[in-house]
């Protein structure tokens, strides 16, 4: 979501949720408690409960008293701010008309602009990919918002983050005369609320995948108008979550295509990290070394500490996002490395060899297995330690 204010929460909401869960952020249900979870919810009988099931699932998640403690509170003193945006916010102009030709707003990161469908691209005339947007309501936002909060009275951090979503979309289709949106958000409980938005508004809100999917609680329930994936399991998996099953497209963008984009040599190891700590930073370089090749490790955007990968790794293998493309980077590799990153699909579809790393975090990995992660799931790709173990190096 391309708004400032949003963007800061979010990033705010990451750090809060580093503290208080620790860099893993390890899920505390094990994958037969998560099905109960599931399970145990009616049939959704319209989006807003849709939106609804999938917050209380996510709720589930994670059950350390630090961060309930921390929920309850938030569901506190987010009353101020939703009183704000019900009832006190100056309304804007009334609903704008769309426009005529057709328009899409892209509200996923720049990064991943290039796993954009190509069917979309071509349907919408019009792409607006990197533009900033604002928070805005007029009296049908208002009482649009109104009526989640009279169904759900007591749940009003869950009725907030919809209402800012809410008010998001509403600048981003006023203020371009939007047909459609496209959207990064399986993963937002306020993702079905949105749709209910959108179809109001008549503007399509479509989902496009960007990043790897499995089997937990936070992809549940969600309906889009369409929701793009890129292989049959993905969509298979996401109908177990209960996602709503006639929304999904099969269609691996061509941005994950790399084998004409450049004519880099092959050469070596590339370590894709993900959220290591220090300790287990440690153990991946002695793990690469014995390998015996020329290595790389690539820092995570995100959650990667930097501080703590140049205390580790000298800085010949330490790999610069800002200055290699993840494109480059997947063809200059013989080998990719990771405990579930998207980069091992792009590297499986690109036709490289493929590694998982089940030796410096096997509990991980194991789970990952349960959860029906594709690399593992479909024997795509190898695992660390049975390379070792042809190299006679001791696990």
């Amino acid at each position: 979501m391309n708004s400032p204010l949003i963007s800061r929460l979010v990033k705010f909401k990451q750090k809060v949720m580093r503290v208080l869960l620790g860099a893993n952020r390890d899920e505390s249900l094990s994958l037969s408690e998560q099905i109960q979870v599931i399970e145990a919810l009616p049939e959704p009988p319209d989006l807003i409960e849709r939106s609804y099931y999938q917050y209380l699932c996510q709720k589930k998640r994670h059950s350390a008293l630090a961060y309930r403690i921390f929920v309850t509170g938030a569901n506190i003193i987010a009353i101020i701010p939703l009183l704000y945006y019900s009832f006190l916010k100056r309304s804007t102009n009334e609903p704008a008309n769309q426009s005529e030709s057709s328009t899409a707003v892209f509200l996923g990161v720049p990064a991943v602009k290039d796993r954009i469908p190509e069917s979309l691209i071509k349907e919408y005339g019009k792409l607006i990919i990197e533009g900033e947007f604002g928070l805005s309501v007029t009296r049908f936002e208002k009482n649009f918002i109104r009526r989640i909060w009279a169904r759900h009275p007591l749940n009003v951090l869950f009725v907030l983050k919809c209402a800012m979503k809410i008010a998001a979309y509403r600048d981003v289709i006023d203020s371009v005369g939007a047909n459609a949106i496209i959207a990064t958000s399986e993963d937002s409980y306020t993702s079905s609320v949105l749709t209910e938005y959108c179809r109001r508004r008549h503007v399509k809100h479509i989902n496009m995948m960007h990043g790897e999917v499995v089997y937990n609680l936070s992809r549940t329930f969600f309906a889009f108008d369409a929701c793009y994936v890129w292989d049959q399991h993905y969509s298979n998996l996401m109908t177990r979550l209960r996602a709503e099953p006639t929304q999904f497209i099969i269609e691996l963008p061509k941005g994950l295509i790399y084998q004409e984009a450049s004519s880099v040599r092959a050469n070596g190891a590339t370590y894709y990290l993900q959220n290591q700590d220090i300790r287990q930073m440690l153990q991946i370089k002695e793990l690469l070394e014995s390998l015996q090749i020329d290595y790389r490790v690539r820092p995570h955007h995100i959650w990667t500490e930097m501080d703590e990968l140049r205390r580790v790794f000298e800085a010949s293998h330490i790999e610069d996002a800002h200055d290699v493309p993840i494109e480059e980077s997947i063809l200059k590799s013989e080998v990719l490395i990771s405990w579930c990153s998207t980069v091992l699909f792009q590297g499986y579809v690109n036709e490289k060899r493929t590694v998982v790393d089940n030796v410096s975090n096997p509990v991980l990995i194991e789970r990952m297995k349960d959860s029906d992660y594709i690399m593992l799931a479909e024997g795509r790709s190898e695992l660390l330690s049975n390379v070792l173990h042809e190299l006679g190096t001791i696990v």
